[in-house]
């Protein structure tokens, strides 16, 4: 099995991929890749067995609705939350179950991440236009929608500044992805053993590229019934709004 992350960025220069192998033998894992754009996505994808995007792949229903009323017959009816999703609270609400302390996505709705799901809808359409496939925002294809941040935080890994802003944190934030591999391979003697045939330097040279290895690792995950999944009472809003995948407690030792 492949299983191919990706960090989307609004603009490829910040837009990272990265493949995972899993066999019998042991796991595999490709450096990562900066500065994709989305045919590059597109042929990785297609290559992939199961894919795991960090962006939103849709809006709160009640943001959807408030906007086309006013853009179709000038009626502003805001009804419900606009700024956050059914999956938005669900992961914010598992992670402080799990740790003491909500991870919180960022609003589709109201921050800039907006653009990047701009471009997550267009790459989705063409991925499923494609492969033939319909387009399940729950999973089902097995292209699932991730949060890097919530997974380190059910792995119990320190996630403080590994992805800075600021060019003048590069080393800090270097340094703060080695130590999350440190944890991540003492909780998982399989991540130890495959991170003797990677370069190290370059699995942790780039945040971008660093989060879409985290990606990859939930997708196996998601594909291993070993994520959270969604309420039946809420299926049908999350497979307009998109659900994120949060990995259970634990369970990274479990995934090789």
């Amino acid at each position: 099995m492949i299983t191919l992350g990706i960090d989307l960025a609004s603009q490829p220069a910040a837009t990272g991929a990265c493949r995972v192998r899993w066999t019998p033998s042991g796991v595999e894992i490709e450096e990562p890749r900066v500065g994709l754009d989305d045919d590059a996505l597109l042929e990785m994808m297609a290559a992939a067995d199961a894919i795991g995007i960090d962006a939103p792949f849709g809006w709160p229903d009640a943001f959807v609705a408030a906007v086309g009323g006013w853009h179709r017959d000038g009626r502003w009816q805001a009804d419900g939350d606009l700024r956050l999703r059914v999956t938005d609270r669900a992961v914010a609400l598992i992670t402080k179950s799990a740790t003491g302390r909500a991870s919180w996505p960022l609003s589709v709705s109201s921050d800039r991440i907006g653009i990047v799901s701009w471009r997550c809808a267009g790459l989705l359409d063409r991925f499923h236009e494609r492969m033939g496939t319909p387009l399940d925002r729950v999973g089902a294809s097995d292209v699932f929608e991730v949060y890097p941040a919530a997974a380190l935080a059910m792995w119990r890994c320190p996630s403080r500044g590994y992805k800075p802003s600021a060019a003048a944190d590069a080393a800090q934030g270097r340094q703060a992805r080695r130590d999350i591999v440190a944890a991540l391979a003492t909780t998982a003697p399989w991540l130890a053993a495959a991170l003797t045939a990677v370069d190290g330097d370059a699995l942790i040279s780039s945040g971008d590229g660093f989060d879409a290895f985290l990606s990859a690792l939930v997708a196996r995950a998601a594909t291993a019934g070993k994520t959270f999944t969604p309420p039946d009472a809420d299926r049908a809003q999350t497979q307009r709004e998109g659900w994120i995948h949060v990995p259970l407690e634990k369970g990274l030792a479990d995934l090789a």
